[in-house]
């Protein structure tokens, strides 16, 4: 592969931390660095081993947005650096799994020719700003903050300091008080609000799921629009400065604010506001706000109708804008994994029947926005020849999972395998799932919470089980998450179920919770009015072991999955 053409506008810092990447690439190869050093300098760039010894290289996609000329350009870098299979995740960005070493290089470089980045995807950075797959487009947000993600991954990306912090560190923002997008759940937190009919955010601070998970507590119920940056700013260096840098385990911004207390932190943060706003006052306006990428869509090719057998696809899976006579098309992705192919008939999908932008979802989905009514059949026929998942209800479209035991060294479960499991057995059960649409599900193939298990209605989280044949796979049950910013809560322990009985297990519930409706209000109010103890039920009939000799199966995982639908 031919070294690329690094784009001119990268800011010193990148340029000078590409050069250095290629000496610690060159030093690794003839075994000049220590394990140690060797993942620090790779995740600098959001690069990761994987169980097979290949590794990821993970790319940046500010609010999960990319232009289909950079998707197209992504899909054939994976290919010339022999990847296998794309992968979105559940910050919206893109991964390239499959990568050997020796052309790790050639990797980068291609994708920042390509005009994305790698830095601060992975390590101890600031990482990918997210925001809500629908913004500027939902009915019920407050305002688009899309352009306010884009300004401050901006800011931020071009400050060399932001890459050397205690622990990762994520930022995420949400458009209405409901807060669909779980920013919460993050170190740094914006929801839109408005204020005496200006623009505002409030701001919440020390989320985190993982280790002594928790939900962002309120720093600001009020700041204008303009002091977006030296807020985030000034957060970030109360973190730089006394986060834990010696215990990894305890070094996330929740562990800071927690030892400190509100009072203590609060008085560092303004204290370093102050500092900001003397060093380098830089408001944000609505004039210096960018726009989204978007190009004039294409001429609408197709019929103007889809086919009424595809009804129930657009119940499910197409969202009318409040832009009239437009729409947002969700593209279910199978375990958040696409094929070259597939990455390439997504993007000019976007060309020809959206607003030339493809968004990534946090449930590792796809959406194309500003579809005209008329352009949904030509949507309809490239979800056909995609995404297979969008043939089925979407609560297993929506379903998500981290790569569990499968690939990450991490895992303790095959959590695909059972996500997987899932849908082959509720595939058969389409009523009842389009009858609880409004539930969600995340898998989490160990207590890290990659798969988002705590924010879920029902979540499952990979352990292991003792029994008189040894040890088992299993996965402990969560439920009851409630988002928002005015009750919101993570969802609670219920009990444990055998990984090969989850399956039957969510069905069951999903078919009492469906039986209560429409007089319960929602899945978190199930769980309290008795559905926690009904699940605590199901999960205690569940722990009858069979003998090994009779059921070996039920001893087992479910099995390793391919990384793409088959």
């Amino acid at each position: 592969m031919k070294t690329q053409r690094i784009p001119p506008e990268l800011a010193p810092h990148v340029v000078a931390a590409l050069a250095a990447f290629d000496d610690h690439l060159a030093q690794i190869a003839r075994g000049g660095r220590s394990a140690a050093e060797t993942r620090a300098a790779l995740a600098e760039f959001g690069i990761y081993v994987e169980r097979d010894g290949s590794y990821l290289v993970r790319i940046r996609c500010a609010a999960g947005l990319i232009r289909p000329a950079q998707l197209h350009a992504i899909a054939r870098i994976a290919e010339q650096v022999q990847g296998r299979y794309l992968h979105i995740t559940t910050r919206q960005e893109l991964q390239i799994h499959g990568v050997a070493f020796n052309l790790l290089r050639d990797a980068v470089q291609a994708v920042y020719a390509a005009h994305l980045l790698t830095r601060g995807a992975g390590g101890n950075a600031v990482r990918n700003i997210t925001a809500p797959s629908d913004a500027g487009v939902a009915r019920d947000e407050v305002f688009d903050v899309m352009p306010y993600a884009l300004a401050l991954s901006a800011r931020l990306g071009a400050d060399s300091g932001w890459y050397a912090l205690p622990r990762k560190f994520k930022i995420a923002f949400s458009a209405t008080e409901g807060d669909r997008a779980h920013a919460l759940c993050n170190d740094l937190a914006f929801v839109a609000r408005m204020c005496d009919g200006a623009r505002g955010f409030g701001v919440y601070v020390a989320g985190g799921m993982g280790r002594a998970s928790q939900l962002a507590q309120c720093l600001h119920v009020f700041v204008p629009e303009g002091e977006l940056g030296d807020v985030a700013a000034s957060v970030i260096r109360v973190f730089d400065k006394h986060g834990n840098r010696q215990d990894r385990n305890r070094a996330r911004l929740r562990f800071l604010w927690n030892e400190m207390g509100a009072a203590r932190f609060s008085a560092l943060y303004h204290a370093e506001r102050a500092a900001v706003r003397a060093e380098a006052p830089a408001l944000f306006t609505p004039a210096q706000l960018p726009d989204p990428p978007v190009t004039p869509a294409g001429p609408v090719a197709g019929t103007k109708t889809i086919p009424a057998a595809s009804a129930c696809w657009r119940a499910r899976y197409v969202q009318p804008q409040r832009q009239a006579g437009l729409n947002l098309v969700t593209l279910p992705v199978y375990l958040g994994n696409l094929t070259f192919d597939a990455a390439r008939a997504i993007a000019t999908c976007a060309e020809q029947f959206g607003a030339g932008a493809v968004r990534f979802t946090t449930q590792q989905n796809v959406v194309v926005c500003n579809v005209p009514d008329a352009a949904l059949a030509g949507v309809h026929a490239c979800a056909e020849q995609v995404a297979p998942l969008a043939r089925l209800p979407a609560l297993l479209g929506a379903s998500i999972t981290c790569t569990g035991a499968t690939r990450c060294t991490r895992g303790i479960c095959n959590a695909p395998g059972m996500l997987r499991a899932l849908i082959e057995t509720g595939q058969h059960a389409p009523a009842l799932l389009d009858a609880v649409a409004d539930v969600r599900i995340c898998i989490s193939g160990c207590p890290n919470a990659c798969g988002q298990h705590l924010t879920a209605d029902l979540g499952l989280c990979g352990t292991r089980a003792r029994g008189a044949d040894g040890v088992w796979p299993a996965y402990a049950v969560y439920a009851g998450a409630c988002a928002g910013t005015v009750a919101a809560r993570l969802a609670r322990w219920i009990g444990e179920v055998p990984a090969r009985c989850a399956p039957a297990f969510i069905l069951k519930v999903l078919a009492t919770y469906a039986a209560g409706k429409p007089q319960i209000a929602s899945f978190a109010a199930f769980v309290d009015q008795g559905g926690a103890e009904t699940m605590a039920a199901l999960c205690a009939q569940y722990q009858t072991e069979p003998a090994k000799e009779t059921e070996p199966a039920w001893h087992n995982d479910w099995e390793p999955v391919q990384p793409l639908w088959q």
